[in-house]
Parts: structure tokens; C-alpha cells; sequence
């Protein structure tokens, strides 16, 4: 069985894909306690993105919003090392 895929779905696909590969590079810049922060927040934040939380609006790292979880993973690097803490919070 065939599906036929129109160029706008193509298009979509496209765009939905360079977006992905922009967000990877973008985290890949930030340097491993900003990584592991990342990641933290997002498994772990259980504010409402909407009006609790300014992780999506504010990208200063010395604002309350992200620097809690910068905190939070300077903490856990003190105690394992980035690789482990990546595969720990991935896994939850």
C-alpha cells in the first residue's frame, strides 16, 4: 500500500526537521552543567509553562527561573559525573 505525500506535508517535514537539528545544536553549544540544567527542567519542572515558569521567555542563566536548575545541576555534578547524570535523567 502506497501513501501518497503531497509537497506541502514535505514541506512540514522539512521544516519540523530543521527546527530539531537548530534546537540539538543549540544545547550542544551550552556547556554541561547548562546541558544537564536543561534537561532537568525539562523532565522534572512541574510549574505552568504558561504564566509559573519563564524557561521558554527568558534565557538569562541569572535569573531565578533558570538558575534554580543550573543550582540543582551543579549540585548533582558534585556528586556524579555529567555522563551519569545525563543517563540518570533521561531514565527518569
Amino acid at each position: 500500500m502506497y501513501t501518497i505525500t503531497t509537497d506541502q506535508e514535505i514541506a512540514d517535514l522539512e521544516a519540523k526537521l530543521a527546527k530539531a537539528r537548530n534546537e540539538k545544536a543549540t544545547f550542544e553549544a551550552l556547556d554541561e552543567p547548562k546541558q544537564l540544567a536543561t534537561l532537568l527542567h525539562e523532565k522534572l519542572c512541574r510549574w505552568n509553562h504558561t504564566d509559573g515558569c519563564a524557561w521558554e521567555y527568558d534565557e538569562d542563566w541569572e535569573r531565578w527561573d533558570r538558575k534554580v536548575w543550573l543550582d540543582k545541576a551543579l549540585t548533582l555534578l558534585n556528586l556524579v559525573d555529567f555522563e551519569d547524570a545525563m543517563k540518570v535523567i533521561k531514565i527518569i
